[in-house]
């Protein structure tokens, strides 16, 4: 039999960041055959304030191995296959607490004091808790209690949390996620009498709704609720497959079976409901800002492409439908005015084609909230939602673009000479390829970056397509207008924008092309580009007793963030009041009694990959 110990494996390439012999006790604190778990189809989340990551330190270096969960002011309870060296209690060593450190989302970077290990711990077997006491107490988190009810029956719904990888070829730990499980037998695979235990199978539900944990989350929580109150009932311990995924059995450490050694070494401390003199977390006087920035998993990926294509086709084939209309009053060809009946009734069947139903099976609700939606579909919570949005924001830009597009975007019969006629047509026509190459183009590209395929958009490839995509238009727009017919174009009634009063081809090209990729790119950014640096506003109301800001996000390679604050503006990276520039990606900065006003936050990028996943909060506490 092969068990999956659910601890990161891959604080062996974030060591790079960490000084050798912090890395080398965390290999030998790895046991045989140790793997790294993470929450498996699981969503990220800000709202978990006492799962917390366990690091180990050396200064002011920290890598995350394990998570756990704050059950007193002063208590916080993990694995004990975190912090031991061998797969019993009896080859488990001494764990350095000098070694180790706690992050909480709400309350940073906290140091240990002291490990206790439960004496019956046998990997797989029980006892793989242990009880970390924090050198100082938490202040403004209230803790979540111990589960002294009862053992958890099958069928009971369950949470799961933790800062671990995805799956087991991933390596995207140091990012908090959460979802659910159902509680079920353990088939064998581990006494039922020290563990509570889930299948995961296929087929999958939703994300969040359907979930595992995996390397890295081990010693994190199992919430269970017993009469609306949630207590901690599971230690994220193992599983059974090497990968996470479907079919596996996971396991974690019955907390209700080990509870006397908990309450042994938490005592009156467990008993703790707030802590600190000052606001808690969730309770009025306390207040969140944050970003939860990050690459978007497949199911997000899957709904901003369905949203991508379906903008891009319905502006290209309305854009040409409507200058169709136009160039025939101009031509004397249609009766007008535009849109006449047979393009209405044409956009009409097109605006069908916007199905919410269809956006519905690629863009579940669970999804929507995650995909970065920005501009006319800020905020949009269904299906429905994301296709009003798409109908307003086509047919603005389309608007747009005619004015660009025509000298007189209201004609009431022929325009001009022929010369004039074919022209205008010419100018229409290379817009609408242009249009249709643009989108094509840049939508791709920001599907490469949400996946963090390509560093920025438009990357080089993606600007040499533009530049053939700019060239073959103005080489059209050339071969229908003389400098002479644009100039008597525009005094049919101007070009919009920056082409009014345009008086030679040359001209005109340019400005078209900066006019319509200005719009284009409006209807990409419906959907966020990921950039960094990125900055966020705190409004910090007078009277507050305590100012938090802390970083969190994936541990990989040499990825490594640094926060910065100031108060009144944007800080730099030389020009600040308060800075966090740890090593790796954890980072914490406090203020006590910080003066009223806008508080401005930087995350820079010290080093690692171009765009990092990272989870930034800001909480402020009243007295």
């Amino acid at each position: 039999m092969r068990f999956r110990l659910r601890v990161s494996a891959s604080i062996a390439s974030s060591a790079l960041a960490i000084a050798v012999g912090v890395a080398t006790a965390a290999a030998e604190q790895a046991t045989p055959e140790r793997a790294a778990p993470r929450i498996t189809n699981g969503i990220r989340t800000l709202d978990r304030p006492t799962t917390g990551a366990l690091l180990v330190a050396n200064g002011s270096n920290f890598a995350q191995i394990c998570s756990g969960t704050l059950i007193g002011c002063q208590t916080f309870l993990t694995a004990a296959h975190c912090v031991c060296q061998g797969s019993t209690f009896a080859t488990c060593g001494t764990p350095s607490a000098s070694a180790h450190a706690v992050y909480l989302q709400n309350a940073g970077i906290l140091a240990v004091a002291s490990i206790d290990v439960d004496p019956t711990y046998e990997f797989a077997v029980g006892g793989d808790v242990a009880v970390l006491t924090l050198a100082t107490p938490v202040t403004g988190v209230s803790p979540t209690p111990i589960n002294t009810v009862g053992t958890p029956g099958t069928g009971t719904s369950a949470d799961v949390a933790g800062y671990g990888i995805t799956s087991g070829a991933s390596a995207d730990n140091g990012v908090l996620r959460e979802g659910v499980v159902e509680i079920e037998g353990c088939g064998g695979e581990v006494p039922e009498s020290t563990h509570v235990c889930w299948a995961f199978e296929s087929p999958l539900d939703a994300p969040g709704v359907d979930s595992n944990t995996c390397n890295g989350d081990s010693g994190g929580p199992l919430f269970v609720d017993f009469s609306g109150t949630e207590f901690v009932a599971g230690v994220t311990s193992g599983g059974v497959s090497t990968n996470c995924l479907p079919a596996d059995v996971s396991f974690d450490t019955d907390v209700f079976v080990h509870r006397a050694f908990i309450q042994g070494i938490g005592g009156s401390d467990l008993s703790s409901t707030t802590c600190g003199s000052i606001s808690q977390v969730g309770a009025p006087g306390t207040t969140e800002t944050s970003i939860d920035f990050g690459f978007f998993i497949r199911s997000e990926v899957t709904c901003r492409k369905e949203i991508a294509k379906q903008y891009s086709r319905y502006v290209a084939q309305r854009l040409v439908l409507e200058q169709r209309c136009l160039d025939g009053v101009g031509a004397g060809e249609r009766p007008g005015p535009c849109p006449d009946a047979e393009t209405t009734e044409r956009v009409a069947l097109l605006e069908a084609k916007i199905d919410a139903g269809r956006i519905a099976t690629r863009c579940p609700e669970h999804v929507i909230g995650h995909i970065g939606a920005q501009g006319a579909c800020a905020g949009a919570a269904d299906a429905a939602d994301i296709a009003a949005c798409i109908l307003g924001a086509g047919a603005s830009a389309v608007a747009e673009m005619l004015d660009v597009e025509y000298a007189d975007a209201q004609p009431s019969g022929p325009i001009g000479d022929q010369a004039q006629q074919a022209c205008q047509e010419g100018i229409a026509s290379a817009m609408a390829t242009y249009t249709k190459s643009s989108l094509k183009v840049l939508t791709k590209c920001q599907a490469q970056r949400g996946q963090q395929k390509t560093p920025s958009c438009p990357d080089a490839k993606a600007l040499e397509l533009l530049v053939k995509a700019e060239d073959k238009a103005a080489g059209e727009i050339a071969s229908a207008c003389d400098d002479a017919t644009v100039a008597e174009l525009d005094l049919q009634g101007g070009f919009g924008g920056t082409c009014a009063g345009v008086t030679d081809a040359s001209t005109l090209v340019g400005c078209q092309l900066n006019e319509h990729q200005a719009i284009i790119n409006e209807l990409v950014a419906l959907l966020e580009d990921p950039v960094m640096p990125a900055t966020m506003t705190v409004d910090v109301p007078p009277g507050t007793a305590l100012l938090r800001v802390t970083l969190n996000g994936r541990q990989v390679s040499l990825n490594d963030l640094d926060i910065y604050l100031k108060l009144g503006s944007a800080p730099t990276t030389s020009s600040f009041d308060f800075a966090s520039f740890n090593g790796g990606m954890f980072e914490e900065i406090e203020v006590a009694s910080p003066t009223a006003g806008t508080w401005h936050v930087l995350v820079d990028r010290f080093s690692g990959n171009l765009t990092i996943p990272y989870q930034l909060t800001a909480t402020t506490f009243e007295p």
